[in-house]
């Protein structure tokens, strides 16, 4: 076994690719890596292997997955596309597979160099890029192959729609977590004051006037931060139902309002911190859990993605170029070698070689006759062919599959829903408790005050906000890795069931295996006949051809 040169993927040493860069002889798992490598080093961005340091990558794809004439049409531009105010075109770009900063800084500096390209920045939270370039100068195709020749899979991102309801709801949750934050540090920095001050003594004047900036500072971090948790716990009430927000309101509300009052008449200690340390974790939770959530929604739409934005349509024996969403039943379409089929279709042409791995993780083409049915999704190889279609774009099976798989996600299992159920029964048991730990505490004989804060602290600690986030957590996080894996889970309940067997069985070959065909045995020397056969199969999509060609290139 070695690791690759550019990937650090483990593979057999018998596959290896062996090839010079930068005057060494390395050896690669695939071409597509070794072609990657020689891009980066031909533009002399080799710095990308010292910042990257052991972090692996996932095996190079060689497949370009965008049409020319698709990405520069109008139809994608007026999708996808909108200009600054200097009209310089602007684009966000889901990049899906970005392992780490070293991906981050090859991607702007490659991107970036591009003539007409103004700037290129990627986020590493949500491997969102975003560019701004002269479209006069340089065209969005342009842009994505350069993206997809160091390695990256670019998916283009809608800036409407649902997307911009997620980002403004994830954008709002962030920006109060960050107030509870700041509020919390900077409070936490006078309260180590006041605590060492408790027990080695501090003025009367200084003790005071740390409390007045603690008030000061929890008070956005009460109302701002906590802003979501009051506005549900007002509902609760208000539709008589109770929940962890009442639970969590009604802790924190009494910490604050008795540090408020210990401020003013300068008895005991405060409990700023708690406040916004309280709302500062329960919304980082939220928010984790909301970035889990959109990842999966991204992995969704990675499967609409690939599809063709626009279609060549027969009409009155003239040929029109149509957006696939605009694709009626029973349009007869004309789908070039390499296109993906943007509708569930009847063959017309007497046969066809297709690629359905895309849907069902068969590896190997399968033949198609004529009037045999062809997925939405799958890729016509070898020749032009003629379909009719049988469904329109929001029909297919593709576009049923998504609604499967965001219906998963809705579903609750029986897991969640005992938690949830717990959940509400905690709610009452924690507010008994608190009530008795009250009257207990008077009744030893405690001060008024000090059974307060013993109270106040039990209906903190008990807040049952990890029980009522973990499993919606644990189960959004899980279909988002299991997407990622090509595997897509129509029911929740599934994964409940998939916990208890400690063997499976798989009759996939093509699916677990790599699924390519790979010459095994070569008994040609005469490197004028591989010349030739190189030649002869180098504008082939055959999956054979493309198997001959890679072990010549070799």
């Amino acid at each position: 076994m070695f690791l690759c040169y550019h990937c650090q993927s483990e593979t057999p040493l018998s596959q290896a690719i062996r090839a010079e860069i930068g005057g060494k002889q390395e050896l690669f798992c695939c071409n597509g890596c070794l072609s990657v490598s020689q891009i980066i080093h031909n533009s002399q961005k080799e710095a990308f292997y010292r910042l990257r340091g052991s972090s692996s990558l996932a095996p190079i794809s060689s497949e370009l997955h965008y049409k020319e004439a698709s990405i520069n049409s109008e139809f994608t531009y007026k999708k996808f596309v909108s200009y600054t105010d200097s009209e310089l075109a602007e684009v966000d770009i889901a990049i899906t597979n970005i392992h780490c900063a070293a991906c981050i800084w090859l991607l702007e500096k490659v991107v970036s160099e591009k003539e007409g390209v103004h700037s290129m920045r990627v986020s590493f939270a949500n491997s969102k890029a975003h560019v701004v370039w002269d479209d006069s100068r340089t065209k969005l195709y342009e842009i994505i192959t350069s993206i997809e020749s160091i390695g990256y899979h670019p998916v283009l991102s809608s800036p409407l729609g649902e997307e911009l309801q997620m980002n403004k709801a994830s954008k709002d949750l962030f920006q109060r977590m960050i107030v509870a934050g700041f509020c919390f540090g900077n409070i936490m920095l006078f309260s180590a004051a006041l605590y060492a001050g408790f027990f080695s003594g501090i003025e009367s004047n200084f003790r005071k006037m740390l409390h007045y900036l603690s008030w000061a500072l929890a008070t956005p971090a009460y109302l701002y931060a906590g802003l979501p948790f009051l506005r549900g716990a007002y509902y609760a009430l208000k539709h008589k139902v109770w929940n962890m927000d009442i639970l969590l309101v009604f802790g924190v509300s009494l910490a604050y309002f008795y540090s408020v009052y210990v401020t003013v008449y300068d008895i005991g200690e405060v409990y700023f911190d708690s406040v916004c340390m309280i709302y500062f974790f329960v919304l980082l939770g939220k928010y984790l859990e909301m970035q889990a959530r959109k990842k999966v929604g991204e992995q969704i739409a990675i499967l609409l993605a690939e599809l063709p934005e626009t279609v060549v349509r027969l009409k009155g024996g003239t040929r029109e170029e149509v957006l696939a969403q605009d694709v009626e039943v029973g349009d007869i379409l004309l789908i070039s070698p390499g296109e993906r089929i943007p509708v569930d279709a009847e063959l017309l042409s007497s046969t066809a070689f297709v690629d359905e791995a895309f849907l069902t993780g068969e590896a190997r083409p399968i033949v198609k006759k004529e009037q045999n049915e062809l997925l939405a999704g799958s890729i016509a190889l070898q020749s032009l062919i003629k379909i009719k279609a049988k469904t329109t774009a929001y029909d297919s099976t593709l576009a049923v599959l998504k609604k499967l798989i965001e219906n998963a996600i809705l579903e609750k299992p029986r897991i969640q829903i005992l938690t949830d159920r717990l959940t509400s029964y905690f709610v009452y048991l924690v507010f008994a408790v608190a009530v008795l730990t009250f009257a207990f505490w008077l009744w030893y004989g405690s001060p008024f005050v000090d059974s307060l804060v013993i109270t106040i602290s039990v209906l903190i600690v008990a807040c049952p906000c990890a029980l009522g986030l973990s499993v919606p957590i644990a189960l959004v996080m899980h279909h988002s890795i299991l997407a990622k894996g090509g595997i897509l889970v129509r029911r929740s309940q599934s994964l409940e069931f998939l916990a208890k067997p400690d063997t499976i069985v798989f009759d996939k070959t093509g699916t677990l295996t790599q699924g390519n065909f790979k010459v095994s045995k070569e008994n040609v020397s005469s490197q004028k006949i591989k010349q030739l056969v190189s030649i002869v199969e180098s504008n082939s999509t055959h999956p054979i051809a493309r198997s001959l060609l890679a072990h010549l290139q070799e």
